[in-house]
C-alpha cells in the first residue's frame, strides 16, 4: 500500500518555494531511477514510485527553511 499511496504522477511533481516573495520551482522527490540511474534497467516505469516527495515539500516550507537558516540565495531543494 505504500508504494501506490506515494506515487506520484509525472505533472504533479512540480511545486513551487516562495523565497523572497518569488516563487521558485522545484521537482517533489525523486524516482528510483533518478536517484539510482545504474538500476534503471530493473525498474518498471508504469510503477515506479517517488522517494522524499514529503520530505522536499518540508524542507521547501518557509518556517523550516528559516528553521535551518537557510539564505535566500539558496534555491528550493
Amino acid at each position: 500500500m505504500l508504494a501506490s499511496s506515494n506515487k506520484v504522477k509525472a505533472e504533479g511533481r512540480i511545486a513551487y518555494a516562495m523565497i523572497n516573495g518569488e516563487a521558485k520551482p522545484y521537482k517533489r522527490g525523486y524516482t528510483v531511477s533518478e536517484y539510482t540511474p545504474w538500476v534503471k534497467h530493473l525498474v518498471d516505469p508504469e510503477h515506479e514510485v517517488i522517494l522524499g516527495d514529503y520530505l522536499s515539500t518540508y524542507m521547501n516550507r518557509p518556517e523550516t527553511r528559516a528553521a535551518f537558516n537557510i539564505p535566500s540565495t539558496v534555491q528550493a531543494w
